[in-house]
């Protein structure tokens, strides 16, 4: 059975307790299968003894730190290899579970390949979010940003192969 090419953003604790377990599960009864996974650079060691015991063939990339204050633009050498990752791999859906505070980025670059999201929550974060107004109006801008480029037709559609 064919089922949707996914991208893990993020391998940290939280998706090695969630997602990893769902994708294996779902890999047998839906096809689904992970493709790719992107991480941070310093934690290329653990990553990759890790998923090594749950799957085969998964390209890992891994990444250095960014965080460009107030832009959502990804680092140009980042959105190189996943654009060629999504091409190469067939993506045709990300998990973000990265650090909330580069959610943004990736998830308005997969807007941009319109691939299916799936993100953990909160949507994005900046610092003194909680004690600033100005800090809270980012959040509530983000959020209109990633509505406004939302193409409902690809939730609707669904993944190539899911029926």
């Amino acid at each position: 059975m064919q089922g949707p090419n996914i991208m893990l953003i993020g391998c940290g604790p939280h998706a090695k307790r969630v997602y990893i377990p769902i994708l294996k599960e779902t890999e047998m009864s839906f096809g689904t299968q992970l493709k790719a996974i992107v991480e941070l650079k310093e934690k290329e060691s653990d990553v990759s003894q890790y998923i090594k015991k749950f799957f085969d063939n998964v390209e890992c990339i891994y990444v250095d730190r960014f965080r460009q204050k107030y832009t959502h633009e990804l680092p140009e050498q980042v959105e190189t290899q996943l654009n060629r990752i999504v091409k190469n791999k067939k993506i045709n859906g990300v998990i973000i579970a990265t650090d909330p505070l580069n959610h943004m980025q990736y998830a308005l670059w997969a807007q941009k390949q319109n691939l299916n999201i799936l993100m953990d929550k909160p949507i994005s974060t900046y610092e003194n979010i909680a004690n600033s107004i100005e800090q809270a109006r980012h959040l509530q801008l983000d959020y209109e940003l990633l509505m406004k480029n939302y193409n409902p037709l690809n939730f609707l559609q669904g993944a190539p192969g899911w029926k």
